[in-house]
């Protein structure tokens, strides 16, 4: 294969149809402890089952949205942990280690970055968004009031629409 099948495999990979569970982790380390949390990751099979690890380092004066949350170093690592599972797979069990990595990324000043399958609590999400909680909380009643986007990560819990909105 090229070295760009290689870097994209899940997604020539012939025996992982796109209907395979793919409980992704996406984290942005800071720099500082990014050796450390890698290399304890991939010494570990349980850890580095069925993963295509992609790293990338990004400066974080580059970041711009008032949103993202990134460690407070001046150079970071997106760490990203695509798992490619065998039908087979327990799920629960992957979605777990995603959160114990999280877990320990967090207790290294790493955060999440949004498009993992970790699970969350409201708790969560706010220690994640920091002091940007309660503008983002004010937005959010404001402009959707009835909680219609994205009620299922568990940041705003206590709507569930019975129809859909008018």
């Amino acid at each position: 294969m090229t070295y760009e099948q290689y870097y994209r495999r899940e997604e020539v990979c012939g025996i992982c149809p796109t209907t395979t569970p793919k409980p992704f982790v996406y984290l942005c380390l800071p720099a500082s402890r990014y050796v450390e949390y890698t290399s304890k990751l991939l010494a570990n099979p349980a850890e580095a089952a069925y993963v295509v690890p992609r790293m990338s380092a990004w400066r974080r004066s580059h970041f711009k949205r008032p949103l993202a949350r990134v460690p407070n170093e001046d150079m970071v690592y997106r760490f990203q942990l695509s798992r490619v599972l065998p039908a087979s797979a327990d799920i629960p069990a992957f979605i777990a280690l995603n959160r114990t990595l999280y877990e320990r990324a967090r207790d290294m000043g790493g955060t999440r970055l949004t498009s993992s399958a970790i699970p969350m609590s409201q708790a969560d999400w706010i220690r994640h968004y920091g002091p940007a909680w309660e503008p983002f909380r004010a937005a959010k009643q404001r402009y959707d009031p009835k909680n219609v986007l994205t009620p299922g990560h568990n940041m705003f819990p206590g709507y569930a629409p019975s129809k859909a909105p008018e």
